[in-house]
Formats: structure tokens, C-alpha cells, sequence
């Protein structure tokens, strides 16, 4: 099955659509919704106070995520970050946040994902582009429009900034207009607000950057699944050099901030009021990118095989409820 998707091509990349409702064929077979909380933003109980039903929150789920998945493959090849060219990131991403049933539903996170996607791709093209005034305002509003789903994620905006000095030397007319993208998102958000009557600070103060350490209080399973995904982290760290050997300086610089996304992640872990499963899905973008080249340098195809063989059985386990 590996092999299929080692080829860039067209109609191998539609096959990825099925692949992905074959790993959440339990959420589409046995659909939960998603129930708005009180600590959400008002855009997200906007949204899921439209679409209530629970099939179609899943059915919606998996359209984003492959879509999430075509984005992937699409700045894994435009940008060069990988030797070969394959459908492999995208395939990586996808068992990545299917593997836990929570992962599974339509969340505030798969929202806000959508726009970090499309924002890392905007911060890539500004290597070497003196004039991008419109790219510039255009991260800051994704970001924004993140935020607007997950609060914590307007945090994004310094990732944002650090990654444009990653790539490029930054004025302060151009910082102005990274600020400017989510101001404007930010003005029309109060503008809502007061339409609806709605207490601005509020809303506003739903976005907490300040350090709770509520990782501390996690016990039994979530802990061990924490500890899971801490450690995927901790691997892509110790092969930093594997995946910045024999590159050029932009794909260098390109992955270096994919660490820094990574970093953000970990401490959106650290400043959330609560510990939600779904926080981990903003590692999963820059991790599924970088595991890419650790897959791929497992060069017999029957290894590659086994590992995809084991992971979805355990991924099929752990979602019907098996382990």
C-alpha cells in the first residue's frame, strides 16, 4: 500500500480521500457531536451551533483533514523539505490525528489548523521576497482567524514574527503589517460582538497566556498519552541533523520553523486552562512533516510496510475500543 503513495501522482493523491475515511470509518460508523463549552469562543458556538448534527460534524472532519492532508504533501514538494517526492507527510498526518478516538471528532482545533496550514505557507514564501506586503497581512490575518476558533492560538502572531526573521530581515513597517492582518480580523470580531450585545473583555480574555500547569494534574492514560506525544517531539529534536543535512540554506531555514510551531504547541500545553487531547494537533503538522524523512530512510519497502501495518492496527484498537 506504501508504494501507492510514494508516487506524486494525480489519481494517487485522490486515493488518499478513501485512505482517510478508512482510518475514521469509526467516527462515520458510530458519529459523536461536538458540544460547545462555555470557555469557547463565540465563533466556535456560532459554528457548532449550526451544524448540530453528529454525522455531519464527522463527514466535515474528514473533509478538512484531507484537505489538511493534500496541503501538507503540496508544501512538503513546493518547498523542497524532503529528498523524495511523495504522498508520504500527508499519509503521516492523517494516521497521526486519527490514531485517538478524541482525535476524531469535529473540533474548535481542526478549525484553527486549517488556518495555521495555509498561514505556514504564506510565512515559506516570503524567503527572499522584498516586497510582500500582502503576504504579511495575510499571516497575521490567519492567525487571527485561528485565534478566533482556539484563543491561545493568536500566541501564533510571535511564531509568526520569529519565523519572518528566519527567513528574512524584517522592518518595522512590515511587522505593522503582520499586526495589521489580525487587527483587522480583531476589529470585526468586536464589531460582532456589539451587534450581538455581547461583553467584549469577556471573549477577549478567553485567550490566557498565562501558565497554568494543569499537565501537572494528568494521571493514568492521558498521562501515558502525553508522555506519547512528548516523545515523538523529543524525536524529531534528536533528528534535527537528518533532516537538515545535504539541504540548502532555505529548506534549512524552512525547518527551523517548523521546530518553532512545534515549540509554540508545547507551550500551548503550559498556558491552557485545561488539558483537551486536540492541543496536540498542532504538533502533529510540523512533526507528520519532519517523520517524513525518518519513514523514508527506512529504505526496504517490506519494513516500511510493517511499521504502516502495526500502526493502523493499532490505530483501529484503540478507536473500536480494543486496548
Amino acid at each position: 500500500m506504501i508504494g501507492i503513495f510514494k508516487n506524486n501522482l494525480f489519481f494517487n493523491s485522490l486515493l488518499l480521500l478513501p485512505y482517510v475515511v478508512v482510518l475514521r470509518i469509526h467516527s462515520l460508523l458510530f458519529p459523536v457531536a461536538y458540544v460547545p463549552q462555555e470557555t469557547d469562543t463565540l465563533i466556535t458556538k456560532l459554528v457548532f451551533g449550526t451544524v448540530t448534527s453528529a454525522l455531519t460534524q464527522n463527514i466535515l472532519a474528514v473533509i478538512l483533514l484531507y484537505f489538511h492532508v493534500i496541503y501538507i504533501n503540496r508544501l512538503v514538494i513546493k518547498h523542497r523539505i524532503a529528498n523524495e517526492i511523495t504522498l508520504i507527510p500527508g499519509l503521516i498526518y492523517a494516521v497521526m490525528v486519527s490514531f485517538l478516538p478524541e482525535y476524531s471528532l469535529l473540533t474548535p482545533f481542526v478549525f484553527a489548523n486549517t488556518f495555521v496550514l495555509l498561514c505556514i505557507g504564506q510565512i515559506f514564501k516570503t524567503y527572499k521576497r522584498p516586497k510582500s506586503a500582502d503576504i504579511l497581512f495575510n499571516i497575521g490575518f490567519l492567525i487571527a482567524l485561528a485565534a478566533n476558533f482556539v484563543s491561545n492560538y493568536i500566541a501564533l502572531l510571535l511564531v509568526g514574527l520569529i519565523g519572518l526573521f528566519v527567513l528574512r530581515s524584517m522592518k518595522m513597517v512590515e511587522i505593522m503589517q503582520l499586526i495589521s492582518g489580525s487587527f483587522l480580523v480583531l476589529v470585526a470580531f468586536s464589531g460582532i460582538l456589539y451587534l450581538l450585545d455581547l461583553p467584549i473583555l469577556v471573549e477577549l480574555n478567553k485567550a490566557s497566556i498565562i501558565p497554568r500547569l494543569s499537565i501537572l494534574q494528568l494521571r493514568g492514560l492521558q498521562l501515558y498519552k502525553l508522555l506519547a506525544i512528548a516523545g515523538v517531539a523529543v524525536f524529531t529534536v534528536l533528528s534535527y541533523g537528518t533532516y537538515t543535512i545535504k539541504k540548502n540554506i532555505q529548506t534549512q531555514k524552512k525547518v527551523d520553523i517548523l521546530y518553532w510551531f512545534m515549540i509554540a504547541s508545547l507551550v500551548l500545553l503550559l498556558v491552557n486552562k485545561t488539558i483537551n487531547p486536540s492541543l496536540s494537533l498542532l504538533l502533529f503538522i510540523p512533526a507528520a512533516i519532519l517523520l517524513n524523512t525518518n519513514y523514508l530512510n527506512l529504505k526496504r519497502i517490506l519494513v516500511q510496510e510493517v511499521i504502516h501495518i502495526v500502526v493502523l492496527i493499532f490505530l483501529f484498537a484503540l478507536n473500536f475500543g480494543l486496548i
